[in-house]
C-alpha cells in the first residue's frame, strides 16, 4: 500500500475450492483496501520494483460462455483513495505463459480438426471432436484483461465461429467486467 502497515485475512471455508482476500490498512482505525474472492490467495509481489506490493491473485470465475469455472490470474496494484484494483493491464507480461500454453493447445487441436470450430456450449461443427473451448476462454481473456482487443477478436475469429464473434465478445467483458482495470 502506501507505506502504512497492512493486515491480510484469509478466509477460507473448507473443502478444494476458493478463499477469500481481505486487506486492511492498519493506521487509527482499520481501513479495508482489498476484498475479493479469489481460488488460490497467490502472493504480495513487487513487479514493477516501486516499493509498493501488487497481488497476484488466481480468480475462479463461473462462466456462462463455457458452462463452467475458469480459473484466471489477476494482478491488483494499490492505488491511493482506492485500495487495491485489477491492473491485469499493466501486468500481463509477468503471466503470459498461460497465454502460450492455451495457443498451443488451440493450434494443436486445428490441427488435428481443421473443419472445426469452437462453439461456446455445443460440440464443434464436425460433431466428433470436442473443442477445447476452456483454454479459448483463457486466451481471449487474457487478451481482454490486458486491453488487447484486437488480438482477442482474431482468436476467436480464428478458433471459434467467426459469425458468433461479436456475440461472445460482448459475453466475455460482461463475465470480466469486476477484473479489468479501471
Amino acid at each position: 500500500g502506501n507505506g502504512t502497515p497492512n493486515i491480510v485475512v484469509i478466509d477460507w471455508p473448507g473443502g478444494n475450492c476458493c478463499e477469500g482476500l481481505t486487506v486492511y490498512e492498519a493506521g487509527d482505525t482499520l481501513v479495508k483496501i482489498m476484498d475479493v474472492g479469489v481460488f488460490r490467495t497467490g502472493d504480495f509481489i513487487d513487479f514493477d520494483e516501486d516499493g509498493t506490493y501488487e497481488h497476484l491473485g488466481y480468480v475462479r470465475t463461473s462462466s456462462c460462455t463455457v458452462c463452467g469455472f475458469i480459473t484466471l490470474p489477476i494482478v491488483y496494484e494499490y492505488q491511493d483513495g482506492l485500495g487495491y484494483v485489477p491492473a491485469t493491464d499493466k501486468y500481463i507480461d509477468r503471466i503470459e505463459h498461460g497465454l502460450e500454453e492455451s495457443k498451443d493447445i488451440l493450434i494443436e487441436f486445428k490441427e488435428e480438426n481443421p473443419d472445426d470450430q469452437c462453439q461456446f456450449g455445443y460440440e464443434p461443427s464436425g460433431g466428433h471432436n470436442l473443442c477445447p473451448v476452456s483454454s479459448l476462454y483463457r486466451l481471449v481473456a487474457y487478451y481482454i484483461l490486458s486491453g488487447q482487443e484486437e488480438e482477442a477478436w482474431e482468436a476467436l475469429s480464428e478458433y471459434g465461429v467467426p459469425e458468433l464473434t461479436s456475440e461472445y465478445i460482448i459475453k466475455f467483458h460482461n463475465e470480466l467486467d469486476d477484473m479489468m482495470s479501471p
